[in-house]
């Protein structure tokens, strides 16, 4: 049985930095969602936190670039896109 979760952008993020977040975010009994604004805020937040570890002497750059890489090729395999846009536009008027 699968389980539905909308996922806020820190949280992603927070777990694509950690193995065991990754390992939790492939994990197929999760179906992983987030509203477009959220991707984006996501993808800008994950860039920055890895570059500030490099910078800190948390790993080298080169591991930095390949947890990137990887981190993100898992989120968009595992994160389906909601349009906020059109989810506004459907309830707006579900009085």
């Amino acid at each position: 049985m699968k389980c539905a979760i909308v996922v806020d952008a820190n949280i992603l993020v927070a777990e694509l930095i950690r193995a065991r977040g990754r390992e939790l975010i492939a994990h197929p009994a999760w179906e992983l969602y987030m509203a477009d604004p959220a991707w984006e805020e996501a993808c800008h937040e994950l860039n920055k936190r890895i570059a500030a570890m490099v910078q800190k002497g948390v790993f080298s750059q080169q591991v930095g670039q390949n947890l990137w890489a990887d981190a993100l090729s898992l989120a968009e395999t595992r994160v389906s896109l909601i349009s906020y846009e059109e989810e506004v536009r459907k309830t707006k008027y579900d009085y």
